[in-house]
C-alpha cells in the first residue's frame, strides 16, 4: 500500500481523539457527576486552549522541523496522560476537587492533544512532498479510523464490566500507538534529499504552463474575476472597491493570467508549487489547494474521487493552527482594510455564529440523548459516524453543489440544515423517547452543514481575496468557528441548559443561526 505510514498515522491519532471529547462529556457527567455548568466550562476551557496553542506549535515545528515527530509524540503523551489522570482522580482525591481536576485535565488536553490533529496532518503534507495533492486520499484514513473507533468505544463502555474504564485503556493503547510511530516516523527530509526532489517535480508542474504565440508563460489560475493587478513584486492585492464588485453568486470558474516568465517570480512558484518542498506546512496547504482546483475545473463534469475533493478543501483545524505566515511562506495577511471590508466582516460573524449553534448542541447533545430520551450508549455510538458520513459526502460533492447553486444557496441550505437540527430535537422530543433511531439519524444534518458552510466560505474567500491571502483568511475564520465560536457555545450550553432546559437551548441555538444566516445577506447579497 503507497503511503502506509501517513495512512497509519491519521488512523491511530483519530482512534485518540476521533470520540474522546464526547465520551468525556458523559464521563463528567455520570463518573464525576458534574453539573451541566460545570461541563460546558471543562469543554470550553479545552477549545480555548487548542486556539491559543495550535498556532503556537505550528510555529515551533516549522521552527525546528527535525523534532516534528518528537514534538507530537510528547504532546500526544502530555494530553493522553491528562485524560487518564481524571479517571485516577475518581479514586485517588477527595469529591470535592474532582470539577477542579477535570478543568486542569481539560486545559491540558486542550493546549498538548488536540494540535496534535493539525500537526499530524502537517507531518503527513511533508510525508508525501511533491506529492501532497494525495493529501485527501490519507485523510479518508483518518475519518474511517473516528467512525470505528467512536462505534467500538460506545460498545465496550455499554457491554462490558469495566464501563468507562474499557474506553481509557483504549485511548491509552492508540496513544502509545502513535507515539511509537512518530518517533520512528521521519517526518522532515533533509535538504539535500528535499532539494532532489523539488528539482525533479519541475517537470509534473509543466503542463500548467503554456507558451503562446509571443513566447509569453500563461499560468493556470482557477479563480474566477480575479479583479486585482500585478505588482512589480509579483503579488495580487485587490483594491477595497474591486472587494466589494466581487461577484458571489457562483463558484469560481478557470481564467487563464498571464504571470512572469522568470520561474523564480512569487506568483509562479505559488501556482506551480515548485516551493513547497522548502516552505512551511501552511502553504503546502494553500498550493494543494490550487492544484486540486485545477485538477477539479479540468474534469468538467465529471465527479472528482473523493480524495481529491477533500484535498480540494482545507480543513479548519488546520488552517487555524497555521494562521500565521511565517518567513519565506509566501502567505501574507490580508491588509486591515480588507479584514474590515463589508463582505469579510459579514463572513466573520457568519462563522462565529455558526460556531456558537454547532457548539450549543454539541456540547450537551450526549447528555441530553442519555437522559432525557434515555438511549443506552450502544445507540450513541452511531451519533458520531452518522454525522462523520455526510459530512464526508457533503464534502464529496461541495463543488458540483456550488457549481450548480451558486456559493449563496449552497451556504443557505447550510444554515437552513443547521437550523433544522435543534428544531427537530425541540419538537419531536417524545417521538424520540419511543423511536430512539430517528434522534440519531438526525445528527446527519450536522455533517451536511458543517461541511455545506465551510465549503462555501473557502469558495468566498478564493473569489474575494488574491492567492497568497487565502490560507490566512481561511485560518481566521476557522478561529472564529471551531475556536471562539466552540469555546462561547460550549461555556453558553451548560449554563443555558441548567438554569433553564434543553428546549430552550435548542432555540437559542436556532436563533444564532437565523442571525448567521441574516449576516450573510446584508453583507454579501
Amino acid at each position: 500500500m503507497a503511503y502506509l505510514t501517513p495512512k497509519l498515522l491519521l488512523f491511530v491519532l483519530h482512534a485518540v481523539l476521533g470520540s474522546v471529547g464526547f465520551y468525556l462529556t458523559l464521563f463528567y457527567r455520570q463518573s464525576l457527576h458534574l453539573s451541566l455548568t460545570a461541563i460546558g466550562i471543562a469543554v470550553a476551557i479545552s477549545a480555548f486552549g487548542n486556539l491559543l496553542a495550535g498556532p503556537f506549535w505550528t510555529i515551533i515545528i516549522e521552527r525546528y522541523p527535525s523534532r516534528h515527530g518528537q514534538l507530537l509524540a510528547v504532546m500526544m503523551l502530555t494530553g493522553t496522560m491528562s485524560m487518564v489522570a481524571v479517571r485516577l482522580a475518581v479514586d485517588l482525591i477527595d469529591p470535592q476537587y474532582w470539577q477542579l481536576a477535570s478543568f486542569m485535565s481539560a486545559a491540558c488536553y486542550g493546549v498538548f492533544a488536540l494540535p496534535c490533529c493539525a500537526l499530524a496532518d502537517y507531518a503527513v503534507l511533508k510525508i508525501l512532498g511533491s506529492n501532497s495533492i494525495l493529501y485527501g486520499s490519507q485523510a479518508v484514513y483518518g475519518y474511517v479510523s473516528k467512525a470505528l473507533c467512536f462505534l467500538l468505544v460506545g460498545v465496550l463502555i455499554d457491554n462490558t464490566t469495566s464501563g468507562f474504564d474499557s474506553a481509557f485503556y483504549l485511548w491509552a493503547l492508540s496513544a502509545i500507538l502513535f507515539t511509537t510511530l512518530c518517533l520512528a516516523t521521519d517526518v522532515a527530509p533533509d535538504d539535500k534529499s528535499a532539494q532532489e526532489v523539488a528539482e525533479s517535480s519541475v517537470d509534473s508542474f509543466q503542463p500548467l504552463l503554456k507558451d503562446n504565440v509571443y513566447g509569453n508563460n500563461y499560468a493556470y489560475h482557477p479563480f474566477e474575476d480575479q479583479l486585482s493587478y500585478i505588482s512589480e513584486e509579483g503579488s495580487i492585492h485587490p483594491t477595497l472597491d474591486e472587494l466589494e464588485r466581487r461577484q458571489t453568486s457562483t463558484s469560481f470558474a478557470p481564467t487563464y493570467r498571464t504571470f512572469s516568465s522568470n520561474p523564480n517570480s512569487h506568483m509562479h512558484r505559488v501556482l506551480t508549487g515548485f516551493d513547497s518542498l522548502h516552505h512551511t506546512s501552511t502553504a503546502i496547504i494553500r498550493d494543494i489547494h490550487v492544484k486540486a482546483s485545477f485538477i477539479i475545473a479540468d474534469m468538467e463534469n465529471q465527479v472528482p474521487s473523493l480524495g481529491l475533493a477533500l484535498s480540494h478543501i482545507p480543513a479548519a483545524d488546520v488552517v487555524m493552527s497555521g494562521l500565521f505566515p511565517l518567513v519565506n511562506d509566501d502567505n501574507e495577511m490580508p491588509p486591515m482594510r480588507v479584514i474590515f471590508a463589508t463582505k469579510i466582516i459579514g463572513l466573520s460573524f457568519m462563522m462565529l455564529l455558526t460556531g456558537i449553534s454547532f457548539s450549543l448542541v454539541n456540547t450537551v447533545l450526549p447528555i441530553y440523548l442519555r437522559e432525557v430520551i434515555n438511549a443506552p450508549i450502544t445507540w450513541l455510538a452511531f451519533l458520531r459516524p452518522t454525522g462523520l458520513l455526510t459530512e464526508v459526502l457533503t464534502f464529496w460533492m461541495s463543488k458540483r453543489i456550488i457549481d450548480k447553486l451558486g456559493t449563496t444557496v449552497a451556504v443557505s441550505l447550510g444554515h437552513i440544515i443547521l437550523m433544522a437540527r435543534p428544531i427537530i430535537f425541540y419538537c419531536f422530543s417524545q417521538i424520540f423517547m419511543r423511536f430512539k433511531a430517528l434522534a440519531i439519524a438526525t445528527e446527519c444534518l450536522q455533517g451536511a452543514s458543517y461541511a455545506l458552510l465551510w465549503a462555501g466560505t473557502v469558495n468566498y474567500i478564493d473569489v474575494f481575496l488574491p492567492v497568497e491571502q487565502r490560507s490566512p483568511m481561511h485560518g481566521l475564520l476557522a478561529l472564529l468557528q471551531i475556536g471562539f465560536g466552540n469555546a462561547l457555545g460550549a461555556l453558553m450550553s451548560g449554563i443555558f441548559y441548567d438554569q433553564f432546559s434543553a428546549s430552550t437551548l435548542f432555540l437559542i441555538a436556532t436563533g444564532c443561526g437565523a442571525a448567521s444566516m441574516m449576516s450573510l445577506f446584508v453583507s454579501i447579497i
